[in-house]
């Protein structure tokens, strides 16, 4: 049986808004990590133990070059970053915890600021069967900022199972060596750019004397609709079998998706009944200056009516093929950027992860963005003080927001009693400013 290692590398891959710290006084949340944090993507696998006692779990963290701080050191630069890794189970008591430092040393400062190039690293540990929940931190070591990620974990009992998957993995790409391959992961989840299709790796764990699987390979959508389906039928080698497919087309739209991954054994006459079993995972489709924190353009546009000339609101709500609504999005947020030519524009980053907050934090029978208070939050960011009056005697429920730096105080009432707190302070100077 030819055998898949995991081949860890550094490689080539791919207007005013008020921007107060989101850190202040509404409930002391943010989805975009605090200005110069460094950003990174996160996955975890897991697989069954070496002994087969419980799952091995490897986590992967990739922070690209450009989200890091790199020194000059003799003839290089070095930038170190130190990873905490905390698991929690149920009762919100530790299971797992381990911290370590990474360096990552490049022989140029020009490849300091690669859009492309990255650094990866994995970790695994042993975990029972279970769900839990896992905090990932990073902290660049020369500005002491850091990034906070969380994930829950469904640890399946694979010691038990008659015939069981693993998770799945997303591959960037497999390289030959000899009779083995090394496979790159895939950590971001963005699969947009790989027109070609995209492979996938798995573990198959079997005890039943079936000796071929049959999968079904399947793309939902949000709304549950099957986009892409696929069948083979593959040999097992004994207990474990190491699986690589190919998914044919990355043609998917902009949005997030689900891959489902469907196994039955293939029994002949002679033998029990076909066992079947089912792993998910989700992908998307994103643009890589797509915001983080959405998938949907249609909605990402319509969100931008609080700060968007007219004009530009109108061209863009008009627009009716995808690739024109992809050419107006990117040119409205590249007149925005504050960095000219980074990948990352950390304005547009805050502006949708205050609309992510929004609908977290104000929705009720409208998403958040849409209410008073989203509105306000999206466009002049957390309050620095928030005085809250819900069960005064003579008034009904309001609330006033302070903006020290604007000299602006807003009043927000709950004239139904149901949540629904109305802005009684006119804004549309700010607005107005905001174009």
């Amino acid at each position: 049986m030819r055998k898949f290692t995991f081949h860890i590398v550094v490689a080539a891959l791919s207007s005013i808004l008020v921007l107060m710290p989101l850190h202040a006084q509404v409930e002391n949340q943010s989805r975009v990590p605090p200005s110069g944090a460094p950003y990174f993507n996160l996955d975890a696998i897991s697989f069954m133990a070496a002994d087969s006692s419980g799952a091995r779990i490897d986590v992967y963290v990739q922070i690209p070059y450009e989200n890091l701080r790199f020194v000059a050191s003799d003839s290089s630069f070095v930038a170190t970053y130190e990873i905490t890794i905390d698991v929690l189970d149920n009762d919100d008591a530790d299971v797992f915890e381990k911290s370590w430092d990474e360096e990552v040393k490049v022989g140029n400062f020009g490849e300091t600021q690669s859009k492309q190039a990255y650094s990866l690293t994995r970790r695994s540990f042993s975990l029972v069967a279970g769900k839990y929940s896992m905090h990932v931190r990073v902290q660049d070591s020369e500005t002491r900022k850091e990034s906070l990620k969380k994930a829950k974990l469904t640890i399946a009992d694979y010691s038990h199972e008659a015939f069981g998957l693993s998770d799945i993995m997303l591959l960037n790409r497999i390289t030959k060596n000899g009779e083995n391959n090394s496979i790159v992961p895939n950590i971001s989840g963005n699969l947009d750019e790989m027109q070609n299709g995209f492979n996938l790796f798995f573990e198959v764990y079997n005890q039943t004397p079936a000796d071929s699987v049959e999968f079904t390979y399947r793309v939902v959508d949000k709304k549950g609709r099957d986009l892409y389906s696929q069948k083979e039928i593959r040999p097992l080698n004994g207990k474990r079998t190491q699986i690589i497919t190919q998914i044919d087309s990355a043609n998917f739209p902009v949005g997030q998706y689900t891959l489902a991954v469907d196994a039955r054994t293939v029994v002949d006459v002679h033998n029990s009944e076909s066992v079947a079993i089912e792993k998910q995972r989700w992908f998307f489709a994103r643009w890589r200056d797509f915001p983080a924190t959405t998938s949907d353009i249609d909605l990402a546009i319509r969100q931008l009516r609080y700060i968007a000339k007219d004009a530009e609101y109108d061209s863009l709500t008009s627009a009716s093929t995808l690739a024109e609504k992809q050419i107006l999005f990117r040119r409205f947020w590249e007149r925005r950027n504050p960095s000219q030519g980074s990948r990352h524009n950390l304005y547009m980053e805050e502006y949708y992860g205050r609309v992510q907050y929004a609908n977290d934090h104000f929705s009720h029978y409208i998403d958040g963005w849409r209410t008073d208070m989203g509105m306000v939050y999206i466009v002049l960011g957390p309050p620095d003080n928030v005085d809250r009056h819900p069960f005064d005697y003579d008034s009904k429920p309001y609330e006033v927001w302070s903006y020290y730096d604007l000299n602006r105080s807003l009043v927000f009432v709950d004239d139904t009693g149901f949540g629904d707190y109305k802005l009684y302070t006119p804004i549309w100077d700010i607005l107005q400013h905001l174009k």
